[in-house]
């Protein structure tokens, strides 16, 4: 028969003794009870059994005391002879009882035992087993947490208050499985406030008056000895496995910034790695924009915003000017263009009453099939403005065109097409009846803005004629460019051989002077304004044959466009072209790397933030684990190891991931040929120290301000 003789100091709390010094006797084959009122001290004298506060003054057992071992040495007696269950039972809250008892079983070396199913039978615990902690009821917990505790056989079974959650039928439950397990030959000591279970005990200690009494013994002299073989080394092996499982039960905020972690690692790691990309972004940008052809234009001084303007009001380009662009070296071609505002009425002469009226509504856009209308697009909210652009017939704008349906007619910005609502496919065959806004000559002073410094910019706009045009659509682009940029969304390209004969039918090469007496042009005089009426004139516009005010200026080759540039530039004239020299798109694929750079940086920092909020607010989680090992027998120095050795897991863990998104962005770059790049040390490095920081470094850190 074995004994467990423990000795106590005087317990007391400031300067207030609550149990004097006592001794426990506690045999094996015995059930003892400890007993008294609440705050009375059982639970301190069960923590002082359990090394867990500093009033033990012996504990011998097996001619050892245990009070004078090192904390290290009384971890280990726990973990080969105890079985602690606390009032609050301690569990992992992230695994299924099912898992606590494999986990403990591998602890343990332990393998298939017919007992452990018969106290799982007995204790009626086989419909619990997939369940997790906070999905049991109090009693339910204390009967999985008695199993647990029992599972490694311990001669010492020391529990708290392990009936008070239970009703009638699940104690008697309870009650026959220690004294089974006390029949056995093992020491089950447990405090209590049930009568019955006081009853049931073969030895009763009572607390009563600062002292420990012994008021019952009918203990047994003779019992069978545990010959159990307790295993005196832990099986860590397979403890990652059931810290994998309890990461795949965290909630999903957890999980959410996992994939957000993971997600920013591969990013960062292309951040850095960017350079590798950069030529084969450069070389895919020169493909993108290996036009010939650029846009050349005087420009106005639009409040400091000097672009040009497809609605037709730019200034006027001499024939002087025009005469140099074609002598420039490179210069191949030169063609007019024609791009005009369909929609507003400022292109009316200020002598049509059009131009100053409240109520002008523009020309709806008619989709015909058979010469029957099938759609109709009105200028709502959303549309408007409609642009008119000129192409050429001798130009290829295949890389422009997403689907083309014939050689001539009108083609759509893809936006506009949508506007019809239906599949742009059926587009085909379909004709197109607008109102086409012809110019008949130039007036200059009808419209104004501003420049930079609020000075008033008089501006050079057409005056049109509405002609109903009703043209087939020749196709629809792929943006609302064709050729040059088009800042335009809604846009209509029109063959510039078709539009010069409409412009040939109808100009007025007439130069005439208005005089506007009011701002709606009620009162007006042509060229001769009498004298006792100037002082009256509020506006004056001149008119005059009409002349293009964009140029279409074709170079030879694409390596020489920055010098034509340059000398269009020097001749006082602006230029616009999907073109950048090589110079600016190494400078604009520098920009890239560092605003991916900057972006990665910035993401790291916000993720860092979240990531170690969230790791500290889970730190009770943490603590939990810690307090679990430690009731099982695990020491500080082995839980600090175990959970270095987990955290370092699941940094490469995360590294493995981190690659694989990384891939993921490589092979995205490549297919979108955005960029090329390959697999490098130095990624390799970035990605293991990110992510070591994230799981190991930041849990290890908080762990220490515990």
């Amino acid at each position: 028969m074995e004994a467990m003789i423990v000795k106590l100091k005087d317990i007391q709390f400031h300067s207030d003794i609550i149990v004097k010094k006592a001794k426990l006797e506690l045999l094996s084959g015995n059930l003892t009870a400890l007993i008294g009122e609440s705050g009375s001290g059982k639970s301190t004298i069960i923590d002082s059994i359990i090394f867990e506060n500093e009033f033990l003054e012996s504990f011998m057992y097996q001619d050892k005391d245990y009070a004078k071992a090192t904390k290290e040495e009384q971890q280990a007696f726990i973990f080969e002879h105890m079985g602690i269950v606390h009032q609050q039972p301690e569990f992992l809250k992230d695994l299924t009882i099912k898992l606590h008892i494999e986990m403990i079983k591998e602890l343990y070396g332990i393998k298939e035992d017919e007992e452990i199913q018969n106290w799982i039978s007995s204790l009626e615990l086989k419909a619990l087993l997939e369940k997790y902690p906070d999905q049991l009821s109090g009693g339910e917990q204390i009967r999985c947490a008695i199993l647990l505790a029992m599972i490694h056989k311990p001669d010492i079974l020391i529990l708290d208050e392990p009936t008070s959650s239970l009703d009638e039928y699940h104690r008697d439950q309870v009650i026959q499985a220690l004294k089974e397990y006390a029949d056995q030959g093992n020491i089950v000591l447990y405090s209590t406030h049930d009568s019955h279970l006081i009853e049931k005990s073969d030895v009763v200690y009572e607390i009563r008056n600062q002292e420990l009494h012994q008021i019952k013994d009918n203990s047994k002299k003779e019992s069978k000895i545990n010959e159990t073989q307790h295993v005196t080394k832990k099986h860590l092996e397979g403890i990652n496995y059931y810290f994998r499982k309890m990461k795949k039960h965290q909630k999903l905020y957890h999980r959410i910034m996992a994939m957000l972690t993971i997600f920013c690692i591969g990013f960062s790691a292309l951040s850095f790695e960017f350079n590798n990309i950069a030529y084969s972004v450069q070389t895919q940008q020169m493909n993108d924009v290996a036009s010939n052809e650029l846009l050349v234009y005087k420009g106005v001084d639009r409040q400091g915003f000097v672009e040009y303007d497809f609605g037709g009001s730019n200034d006027l380009i001499s024939d002087d000017e025009l005469s140099k662009i074609k002598q420039l070296s490179h210069v191949t071609d030169v063609e007019w263009r024609y791009d005009i505002d369909l929609s507003t009425q400022m292109l009316f002469p200020v002598t049509d009453k059009r131009f100053s009226s409240y109520d002008y509504k523009a020309e709806p856009f008619i989709l015909l099939e058979d010469g029957k209308e099938l759609k109709k697009v009105d200028y709502t909210g959303s549309l408007s403005v409609v642009t008119l652009c000129s192409y050429l017939n001798n130009k290829d704008y295949d890389s422009d065109i997403e689907m083309k349906f014939q050689d001539d007619g009108v083609y759509l910005s893809k936006d506009f097409a949508q506007r019809f609502g239906i599949n742009i496919k059926d587009l085909k065959d379909k004709k197109l009846s607008f109102s086409l806004a012809v110019a008949v000559n130039d007036a200059y002073g009808k419209t104004w803005t501003y420049s930079k410094e609020e000075d008033t910019i008089y501006l050079h706009y057409p005056n049109i004629k509405m002609i109903k045009v009703t043209l087939p659509i020749a196709g629809v682009l792929k943006n609302s460019n064709m050729g040059v940029t088009n800042n335009s969304q809604d846009v209509i390209y029109m063959n510039r051989d078709i539009i010069e004969k409409y412009i040939n039918q109808y100009k007025d090469d007439t130069e005439r002077t208005i005089y506007g007496m009011d701002t709606e042009y009620k009162k007006y005089y042509i060229n001769d304004c009498p004298d006792d009426e100037k002082d009256k004139v509020v506006h004056i516009v001149k008119e005059s044959p009409w002349k293009p005010t964009g140029y279409s200026v074709m170079v030879d080759n694409i390596g020489n466009m920055g010098e034509v540039i340059h000398s269009i530039n020097e001749l006082g004239l602006d230029v616009e072209s999907g073109y950048a020299n090589y110079g600016a798109i190494r400078q604009n694929t520098k920009d890239m790397q560092i605003a991916i750079r900057i972006s990665a940086i910035i993401i790291l920092i916000i993720v860092f933030f979240m990531y170690t909020v969230m790791k500290y607010n889970n730190r009770k989680s943490e603590q939990e684990i810690d307090k679990y090992f430690k009731n099982i027998g695990f020491h500080e120095k082995e839980i600090k190891h175990m959970k270095r050795k987990r955290y370092i897991g699941e940094s490469f863990f995360v590294a493995i991931i981190a690659m694989i998104v990384y891939t993921l962005f490589m092979f995205l770059l490549n297919v979108l040929h955005i960029g090329y790049t390959v697999y490098s040390v130095k990624m390799v490095v970035i990605i293991l120290c990110l992510s070591l920081i994230f799981e190991a470094i930041i849990p290890m850190v908080i762990e220490l301000k515990k």
